[in-house]
């Protein structure tokens, strides 16, 4: 089905690539969550002198109680479908429309504003020719990403767009976003005619530590380091475990930076389930040991307990050859 695939960390380029392709009154552009989807259209509107629309703007203004319930706004039964179709007629009808402002930070419709779309409009959203949107859409465009960018792109912005802290958006990514995605978008992506890999890496904020020589020390403490691999980028699983505590991070990392948080421990196995679906290599590490001053021991291979040396680490240290390039 699909006419044209670029690949690209500039969505600009894309634009240029797809632009002599995009000719329709009403071009749907779908993908999972953080793919790049707005800013796509967002340029392709400004490229082709169009007008962009979303659905995230179409969320029922009582959203909010199922998606407590679903841990998620990723389910259609979500959006206030009569009122983005009659919107959508209208303005494919070139009339003037009230499209609703729904804010994020505090799940509600607090609003609209009107508007007079200049063709063509660009409907952007993961519902974007789902359901009743299917027969309306001229041309579709996926855009999508490694899941480990969408990730870090979900901890990097929801903070701040949701009022969010990223151990609860690692959480909700991994529980509900992903396996959701599978169920409702990734059928409107294959049957799109254009696609766009979007493999853009923002920057990160805090360096990753490797770890450094250090003498073994007995004691009772455990510590398990996973490393899934998408060529040089990495994602590190960690649980440390002690008598009395036990810790789970998600780190996401590039460019010998990381974004993640400590997490609940379902969320660290989720997250690690999902990147092998995603055919993510995976190695891990352990150590035995004991804490302090961060972590001392042994550094064994989880699959065949050949010693590394001995090193020593820290809650968040990642060993020099897990960190290395490969």
């Amino acid at each position: 089905m699909i006419e044209v695939k670029v690949t690209t960390q500039d969505l600009r380029k894309a634009v240029d690539a797809l632009e002599d392709f995009l000719e329709g009154n009403l071009i749907c552009v779908v993908g999972p969550s953080s793919s790049g989807k707005s800013l796509f259209s967002k340029l392709l509107a400004e490229k082709l002198g169009g007008t962009v629309l979303s659905t995230d703007d179409f969320y029922l203004s009582e959203a909010w109680r199922l998606a407590s319930v679903l841990s998620t706004f990723d389910h259609p039964s979500l959006i206030d479908w009569d009122l983005l179709v009659k919107t959508l007629e209208d303005a494919l009808e070139g009339k003037e429309v009230e499209v609703p402002i729904y804010d994020m930070r505090i799940s509600s419709r607090v609003g609209y504003r009107r508007l007079k779309p200049k063709p063509p409009i660009i409907l952007e959203g993961i519902f974007a020719s789902y359901g009743p949107l299917n027969g309306l859409c001229e041309q579709r465009v996926s855009v999508n990403s490694p899941i480990h960018l969408l990730m870090a792109r979900r901890v990097l912005r929801d903070p701040q767009r949701a009022l969010e802290a990223p151990s609860k958006i690692l959480d909700r990514v991994v529980r509900t976003v992903l396996p959701f995605s599978k169920t409702f978008v990734e059928p409107q992506m294959k049957v799109a005619e254009f696609a766009v890999e979007n493999v853009w890496r923002p920057e990160l904020p805090y360096p990753l530590e490797t770890c450094k020589e250090g003498g073994a020390e007995e004691g009772k403490d455990e510590r398990r380091v996973f490393v899934a691999s998408y060529g040089n980028d990495r994602v590190y699983v960690i649980e440390n475990i002690t008598d009395s505590l036990v810790e789970h991070y998600v780190l996401v990392s590039w460019g010998g930076k990381y974004v993640g948080a400590r997490v609940l421990p379902d969320t660290a196995y989720f997250a690690l389930t999902a990147l092998i679906e995603h055919g993510f290599e995976v190695k891990g590490y352990y150590q035995k040991g004991r804490w302090e001053k961060g972590f001392k021991g042994k550094t064994m291979e989880e699959v065949s307990w050949k010693a590394l040396g001995e090193e020593e680490c820290c809650k968040l240290c990642v060993p020099k050859w897990a960190s290395s390039s490969p």
